[in-house]
């Protein structure tokens, strides 16, 4: 983890601190709501965005505010200035956690919590986020007397994989509650979102049924790449246009994009030949996670955090806004606007996304057909779209032609981004009778499909 420049460092005298006891877990929390949580970067929260989270639900933000130190005799806690964070909404803390190890002092835990005490003497967080990345015998016992000493809540942060261990549910019942990253991009982000792969998340979840403890569930939002970009990339639109980029499906990722000529994208340039390899999650991913989520009933789920709070504008996978609405209510397909214009035998046809929701980057999936009740069928070009495909609907299904005469047309497009316009090219009928019906088509990254189609008069 990388740390802006330190402002404090307290160092814990704290054997002088403690009962010598070993006190007990803490108890479960009641059920409650489930709540939803956004964690920031570093570049805080401004009065608009925070109305607006408020207003689709989220109940707290998270701010990364330094590190606990635990491998000296003391603990050492290392602060770092918490970015700006306008509006109402409760602000919590993630501390990580270094030099986890066995023996700590009975006085440990309440000397740490003094600490952050003091660093928060004019607003307490809401609650305190430990990430844990080393969980050693005794760990759970540290846990609880934190959760003992702390005035707001204690939230262990557990990977998967660390719920398999011997520790791991002894911390999370320690503190009576925790959260496990489960879904995302595996960005680093957030320690562990990628553990488990397409394990069902009950499964995932298993060592921690029999425990009366609530737990959240992390998702990793941000896009990976390789090459890294250094920051949140730009809409993927640019590379999925067959001029610029070729799209593979076999990657390290989700996709490789094969750069055909010099092309610039994300804030730097890339040369033919380059091949950028790209991980992102999108809304309709979320919402996948989300349903899957819901579906869980042991152990309790408490909620969901969004790790991190998405750039705003045309955005890799999804942005501040698309975020936004979703969880007022809209998405998460693409919901397209399509215009027939028909003059004499010659048909052309207007697509556009207006919303802030994508379709997946498929070759196949993302289609607008033209079909002829009649006669056949000559297209002129594939227009603004990335390809044509022609076909026939006689039998009601459709079916690819090579040589033969065609009675419709696909128009394919490798990726229907937000605020796109498409527009067909020109589709004249031999038939001057012929009626024609639209059809449409959309593949969704979760694999959801979203259809429809038009028979204009």
């Amino acid at each position: 983890m990388r740390w802006i420049p330190v402002a404090a460092i307290v160092v814990l005298a704290a054997a002088a601190c403690g009962d010598g006891g070993r006190p007990a877990a803490a108890p479960g929390p009641a059920s409650a709501p489930r709540r939803a949580v956004v964690w920031l970067t570093g570049e805080g929260l401004d009065e608009i965005t925070a109305a607006e989270l408020a207003r689709v639900g989220i109940d707290e933000v998270v701010v990364r505010r330094g590190a606990i130190d635990l491998a000296g005799d003391a603990p050492v806690l290392r602060f770092n200035p918490g970015p700006p964070v306008a509006g109402g909404l409760p602000v919590g803390w993630l501390l990580a956690v270094e030099g986890a190890r066995e023996g700590l002092s009975a006085g440990a835990a309440t000397a740490v919590w003094r600490a952050v005490m003091a660093e928060a003497s004019v607003t307490p967080p809401a609650e305190i986020l430990l990430d844990l990345p080393q969980l050693p015998p005794g760990m759970a016992d540290f846990v609880a007397r934190l959760a003992a000493a702390a005035e707001v809540p204690l939230v262990p942060v557990l990977s998967v994989g660390q719920l398999e261990t011997d520790e791991g549910p002894r911390v999370a019942a320690a503190a009576g509650r925790c959260m496990v990253p489960a879904y995302g991009t595996g960005h680093p982000d957030l320690r562990g979102a990628g553990e488990g792969g397409t394990v069902p998340l009950a499964r995932k979840l298993e060592p921690l049924a029999g425990l009366e403890i609530s737990v959240r569930i992390g998702i990793a939002m941000a896009p990976v790449t390789r090459p890294p970009l250094g920051r949140w990339g730009d809409d993927l639109g640019p590379l999925t246009e067959p001029e610029n980029a070729e799209v593979r499906t076999s990657s390290e990722l989700d996709r490789t994009f094969v750069v055909r000529r010099p092309l610039d994208w994300s804030g730097r340039s890339w040369a033919a030949g380059e091949a950028p390899a790209i991980r992102w999650w999108d809304v309709s991913r979320l919402h996948a996670s989300l349903a899957e989520i819901d579906r869980v009933t042991l152990p309790e789920i408490a909620g969901w955090d969004l790790v991190p709070l998405p750039t705003a504008g045309a955005r890799l996978g999804v942005s501040e806004e698309a975020l936004v609405a979703y969880l007022g209510g809209d998405g998460p397909a693409p919901e397209l606007q399509v215009e027939v214009a028909r003059s004499g035998s010659t048909v052309r046809v207007s697509v556009s996304n207006p919303g802030p929701f994508a379709s997946a980057v498929s070759g196949v999936g993302n289609w607008l057909e033209v079909a002829a009740s009649q006669g056949s069928v000559v297209v002129s070009d594939r227009g603004s779209f990335d390809s044509i495909e022609l076909g026939t609907r006689r039998g009601g299904e459709w079916k690819p032609l090579v040589r033969e005469v065609a009675d419709a047309v696909r128009f394919c497009e490798n990726h229907v981004g937000p605020g796109e316009q498409l527009t067909t090219g020109s589709v004249r009928l031999t038939a001057p009778r012929a009626q024609v019906r639209v059809r449409w088509h959309v593949l969704l990254s979760s694999g959801q499909e979203a259809a429809g189609e038009l028979a204009p008069q």
